[in-house]
């Protein structure tokens, strides 16, 4: 009699349990109007995880509850194992759902690499669209044409696009440009990531060789020499940055960190984004210690590795065949202060000692601004985001010097 009673209430509760996870599979579906209103999309991939989780859920509570219906007692055991333990999966997915993932996920090799298919939205508005092989990019045919000139753009957010969308960038828009010699037209691919560091891009290049580049495009940050040994433990740094990634050699913590409901609400109360905001001033205040203290032996030290790390990529190159060109990106405040240029001379003096085109941009927008008279303040304000990123016409004035430097067009 007593067995009798608690399965009828396994029975009604796993009925009530199943209503629900079909009720949210279907209602939190991104699909329907009424959540993408209210909705930012940047939740669309939680959303969507959670509707399939919640749905799969419903239909195993079905058939356990026909097992139970039909089976002999000891399902009563298996129900209750299964009750525990896909209430925990569905409240792990609406924890996600509610704190969602960011642009990134965890790379054992790179720290972290952009989420691919992943759309969000910049604090302007405008729309981030990663593509399926994870860049900032439209999805391109792998297939080389023979008449195409294929050109990796490679390097940190300001390569990537930070806050403009993927086909304002000044790698986009040099697609479809065709080149004097051979007349060869332009595909241009973006490769970059925010954050991304020399050591990076190496990386990147390699895994991308497979696509055959005819010219490597490398964007040179000043913040390179910085924000690794900030955030990145490699490189003696915290782990905690703004990726929302944390660095974690286990893999299964990692996962759990990274990409469940529960890590992410524990990164959430530990790392909190006063936390995060801190650490991304830390990496600017470093730029300029950096810019100032040049000589010290700890950033002679950084000019090292980099000249390691460029040869390593230089050398491929040239065992590939591929054509290598620095862009050397100066921050606003270097406009001002010539004193303050001295890490330009230094990269530029390493790249010289391995015969690596280059371009100096700080120099490029100067003879631009007298070339046009147009005063310096007047350069930053039109052409520049913050202290480092371009704006949309910032994009098309770097695309426009780069045609005219770099490409013979």
């Amino acid at each position: 009699m007593r067995m009798k009673i608690i399965k009828s209430l396994f029975i009604k509760l796993i009925i009530l349990k199943s209503i629900l996870e079909i009720s949210i599979g279907i209602f939190v579906n991104p699909k329907i109007s009424l959540i993408n209103n209210i909705i930012s999309s940047n939740k669309n991939d939680v959303l969507y995880n959670l509707s399939y989780t919640s749905l799969v859920l419903g239909v195993m509570s079905l058939i356990i509850l026909f097992m139970l219906k039909h089976s002999r007692d000891y399902w009563i055991n298996i129900s209750l194992i299964f009750i525990i333990l896909s209430s925990i999966i569905l409240l792990d997915r609406i924890i996600l759902a509610k704190v969602g993932l960011p642009l990134w996920e965890y790379d054992a090799e790179l720290h972290y690499r952009h989420r691919p298919n992943k759309n969000a939205i910049w604090q302007n508005g405008k729309r981030i669209q990663i593509n399926a092989k994870g860049n900032h990019d439209i999805d391109r045919n792998a297939k080389k044409e023979r008449d195409e000139y294929r050109i990796f753009n490679i390097g940190d957010s300001i390569v990537m696009g930070h806050e403009v969308e993927r086909t304002e960038t000044f790698s986009f828009l040099l697609n479809g440009i065709k080149l004097t010699k051979d007349s060869l037209i332009i595909n241009s691919y973006n490769l970059g990531v925010q954050g991304y560091s020399t050591f990076q891009n190496r990386i990147v290049l390699l895994r991308n060789l497979n696509l055959m580049p005819d010219h490597i495009m490398l964007g040179i940050c000043l913040n390179d020499f910085t924000e690794p040994y900030v955030v990145n433990k490699k490189y003696g740094g915290s782990g905690i940055d703004y990726h929302q990634v944390v660095d974690i050699e286990n893999y299964l913590v990692q996962y759990f960190y990274n990409e469940t409901g529960f890590g992410r609400l524990i990164q959430k109360q530990r790392f909190s984004e006063t936390l995060r905001k801190m650490k991304r001033v830390d990496e600017l205040t470093a730029v300029e210690d950096f810019v100032n203290n040049i000589t010290r032996p700890e950033y002679k030290n950084r000019l090292t590795d980099f000249s390691q790390e460029i040869k390593m990529i230089n050398d491929i190159c040239i065992d590939k065949n591929i054509k290598l060109s620095v862009v050397i990106f100066p921050y606003t405040f270097q406009f001002f202060n010539r004193v303050r240029n001295s890490p330009q001379y230094e990269i530029k003096r390493i790249l010289k000692s391995l015969d690596i085109e280059f371009l100096d941009l700080l120099d490029e927008l100067n003879v631009y601004a007298q070339d046009n008279k147009v005063s310096v303040d007047d350069i930053i304000r039109i052409n520049y985001l913050d202290e480092d990123h371009f704006t949309v016409k910032g994009h098309k004035l770097v695309a426009n010097i780069i045609c005219n430097r770099l490409l013979d067009n």
